[in-house]
C-alpha cells in the first residue's frame, strides 16, 4: 500500500475544502481577488474569468501562483465577470471549480450631446459648431461626429471634434436653414445625439406676397422674368440643372445658366436589371459621381425604390443622404418578400445642382426566406396561448389585431407590441425578435441587449405620429435605454422617445411616419422600427453562491462586492468557518486511520 500517496490525497481533500473567497475588489478595469488558504500544503492555485453567456477556458488561467491575492487586469469597462479558482497539486492533479464570484461594475451611463443651439447667421460668413456642452458621466468621451441633415450641401472642417465650422453658402432672398446633427460615444459604446439648425440670411431681401404659393416672391419673380401668378418652381429655363426655386433658394439667377455643369446622370450597377432572388434587404450600388466640370463635389443622393402599378411619387422608400453617396443598404421591412421593385438614383453636388434620375431598374427579393405565419410572425419565434404579456386576462395570441408577441431569440421570454391605445395605426405587418449578433454594424453598437431587437412593420394613418406599446415578460432596471438599429441612420439612442413603465415592463414608443422612429424615411402611411431595451444583465447568477461540482468536491468562495447579497454574509461566514474546522477534523482522522493500518501492517 502506498502511504505516501494516500496521505496526498486526504491533504488535497483537505486543503480543498478550506479554499474560502474573503474579498474581491476592482478599480477600473483591475479584479483583485483574495481567500484564505492553508500554510504549508504546497498547492498551486488557478484563477479562471469569463463574461456572460461564455465558458470558462480551463487551458489558460488569467493568474497562477501559490499566496492570493490575485489582481487580474485588462478587463473591459462596464462588463460582468464571473471568476473561479482551481488548486492544483504537484503532481498536476487539480480540483474542481470554486464557488463562482461576481463583479458587476456600475453600469454606463449614457452621455449627453449639445449642438449649441440654433441661430442666425450671415451668408459667406464662417460658421462654428460648438458641441463642448456635450458630457459624459463618466468623463470617458470617445468620439464626435457632426454630419448634415438638410439644407445646401456645405464642407463641414474637423467634423470629428467637439468644435467644427463651415463657411455659410450664398443664398437667395428668402435665406436657407441648413440642419446639422451631433452624434457623441462614450468609451462603453452609449451613444447620444442633438441637432441644431442654422439659419442663413440674404444681406439683399426681396419682400411682398406670393402670390402663386410656389416660395418665390413675386417680386423677386418680376426682377427675374418669371411670371408671378404662376406655379413654376420646378421648371428650369436656362438648362443648367437648378430649378427656379433652388436659383431663388441659392442667389443664382432662372434665365442665366450657372457656371456649375449639374452632375452627369447615375449609372445603376446592383442589383442589375431584372435581377431576381435579391435579398428583401439589398445592397443598392450606383456608378462613380462624375462631375463634368471638375470642380463640384459629391454632398448627397436621393434614393428611391416603388412598387410595380404604382407612381414615383408612390415610395416605398425615399432617402436622401449626405453619408450613402453610392451605395446603400435598404433597413429591414422595407420590402416584402417574393415581390418586384423599381428603384432609381440621383446625384446633387456642392452648389445645389441635381443629375438627371438614373434609369430604373427593377429587382424581384427572394421568396420565403424568412417562414412568415399568415399573422407576420416568424413561426419558429409564435408564442403560445398561455402568454398574457400585456396581463388583460387574455392570450395574446387571440388578440392579433392590437397585439403581437414573439419568443426572443436572445434571453428567454418574450416582447410584443401593442396599438390598443392608438387609434392612427390601421394594422401590426410584422413582428420579429432580432439577435444583435446578426447586424455586422458595430459602430455605436450599444454594450448590452439581454432581450435583443423588436422589429415590426405598422400600417398607419398617412403622416401619423403614434404611441404604441413594447412588452416585455420580464422587467429592465432602473436605467434602462431604448436602441434603434436600421441601415441607413444605424445604431441611434432613443430613449428621448420611450417611456419606460413603474415596472419596467412596459416601454411606450412614440413613432412619426417619415420622421422620427421611421427607417424608410418617407410619409407613406407605413412605420418600421426595429428597436429594444439596452441595460446590463447580471441577473441569471446573481442567486447562484453554492460550490461548482466536479471529482473533487466544491470550495467556497464567497463573493464580498459591496452592496451584494450583504445581509447573507455573516451568516455565510459562519457556516464556512463550521465547514473548515469539521474538515480539519476530518482530514486530522484520515491522517491518524492511515498511520494506524501502517502500524499494523
Amino acid at each position: 500500500m502506498d502511504l505516501s500517496r494516500t496521505f496526498k490525497k486526504a491533504s488535497a481533500w483537505l486543503i480543498f475544502f478550506s479554499l474560502v473567497l474573503f474579498s474581491i475588489s476592482a478599480h477600473a478595469a483591475d479584479v483583485t481577488l483574495n481567500w484564505q488558504t492553508v500554510a504549508g500544503s504546497g498547492l498551486t492555485y488557478k484563477v479562471y474569468y469569463r463574461q456572460a453567456h461564455q465558458s470558462y477556458d480551463y487551458n489558460s488561467p488569467a493568474w497562477s501562483g501559490t499566496n492570493p491575492p490575485a489582481t487580474i487586469t485588462g478587463l473591459q469597462d462596464y462588463t460582468v465577470y464571473y471568476f473561479v479558482v482551481r488548486s492544483e497539486d504537484s503532481l498536476g492533479n487539480q480540483s474542481g471549480d470554486s464557488n463562482e464570484a461576481l463583479y458587476a461594475p456600475p453600469p454606463n451611463r449614457a452621455p449627453t450631446a449639445s449642438a449649441g443651439g440654433n441661430r442666425s447667421v450671415d451668408e459667406n460668413s464662417t460658421v462654428i459648431l460648438n458641441g463642448t456642452g456635450s458630457s459624459d458621466p463618466e468623463n470617458d468621451m470617445n468620439s464626435y461626429q457632426w454630419t448634415q441633415l438638410g439644407g445646401p450641401g456645405v464642407t463641414i472642417n474637423n467634423s470629428n471634434s467637439a468644435s467644427a465650422s463651415f463657411s455659410a453658402p450664398a443664398v437667395g432672398p428668402g435665406g436657407s436653414v441648413l440642419t446639422f446633427r451631433l452624434r457623441v460615444v462614450d468609451g462603453g459604446g452609449l451613444t447620444a445625439t442633438d441637432t441644431c439648425t442654422i439659419a442663413v440670411n440674404d444681406t439683399d431681401t426681396y419682400s411682398g406676397t406670393d402670390s402663386d404659393g410656389d416660395g418665390m416672391p413675386d417680386s423677386w419673380e418680376q426682377a427675374n422674368g418669371l411670371d408671378p401668378y404662376s406655379n413654376d418652381a420646378g421648371a428650369d429655363p436656362d438648362n443648367d440643372g437648378i430649378s427656379n426655386l433652388d436659383e431663388y433658394l441659392t442667389g443664382g439667377e432662372p434665365f442665366v445658366a450657372s457656371a456649375n455643369t449639374r452632375p452627369a446622370t447615375p449609372t445603376l450597377e446592383t442589383p442589375s436589371h431584372g435581377q431576381d432572388r435579391v435579398s428583401a434587404t439589398p445592397r443598392l450600388r450606383a456608378g462613380a459621381f462624375i462631375d463634368p466640370d471638375n470642380r463640384s463635389r459629391h454632398t448627397r443622393s436621393q434614393w428611391q425604390i416603388w412598387c410595380p402599378g404604382t407612381s414615383e411619387d408612390s415610395c416605398v422608400f425615399d432617402i436622401t443622404h449626405t453619408n450613402f453617396l453610392t451605395e446603400l443598404m435598404v433597413p429591414r421591412y422595407v420590402l416584402d418578400e417574393g415581390h418586384t421593385y423599381y428603384w432609381r438614383v440621383k446625384y446633387y453636388d456642392d452648389s445645389g445642382a441635381a443629375s438627371q434620375w438614373s434609369q430604373t431598374n427593377t429587382f424581384t427579393t427572394e421568396s420565403h426566406v424568412t417562414d412568415w405565419t399568415p399573422d407576420g410572425i416568424p413561426s419558429h419565434q409564435q408564442a403560445d396561448d398561455t402568454v398574457d404579456i400585456d396581463g388583460d386576462n387574455r392570450p395574446d395570441n387571440t388578440q392579433l389585431d392590437i397585439i403581437k408577441v414573439v419568443n426572443t431569440v436572445v434571453g428567454d421570454g418574450q416582447m410584443g407590441v401593442s396599438v390598443r391605445d392608438a387609434a392612427a395605426v390601421r394594422n401590426i405587418d410584422y413582428v420579429e425578435s432580432i439577435d444583435p449578433v446578426d447586424i455586422d454594424d458595430s459602430q455605436n453598437r450599444p454594450g448590452s441587449m439581454p432581450k435583443g431587437l423588436l422589429g415590426f412593420r405598422l400600417e398607419v394613418d398617412e403622416g401619423a405620429t403614434v404611441d404604441i406599446t413594447v412588452y416585455l415578460s420580464e422587467a429592465v432596471p432602473a436605467g434602462a435605454r431604448w436602441y434603434k438599429y436600421d441601415s441607413v441612420n444605424g445604431w441611434d439612442d432613443y430613449t428621448h422617445n420611450a417611456a419606460f413603465s413603474a415596472d419596467g415592463k412596459a416601454v411606450t414608443l412614440q413613432l412619426t411616419d417619415g420622421g422620427e422612429g421611421d427607417a424608410d424615411g418617407i410619409a407613406n402611411g407605413v412605420i418600421i422600427d426595429p428597436s429594444g431595451p439596452v441595460y446590463s444583465s447580471v441577473g441569471d447568477t446573481l442567486s447562484t453562491v453554492t460550490g461548482g461540482s466536479s471529482s473533487g468536491g466544491g470550495c467556497f468562495i464567497n463573493s464580498a462586492q459591496t452592496g451584494f447579497m450583504q445581509p447573507q454574509i455573516n451568516s455565510l461566514m459562519a457556516f464556512l468557518i463550521a465547514m473548515l474546522l469539521l474538515s480539519a477534523l476530518i482530514g486530522s482522522l484520515v491522517v491518524f486511520m492511515v498511520h494506524k493500518k501502517e502500524q499494523q501492517s
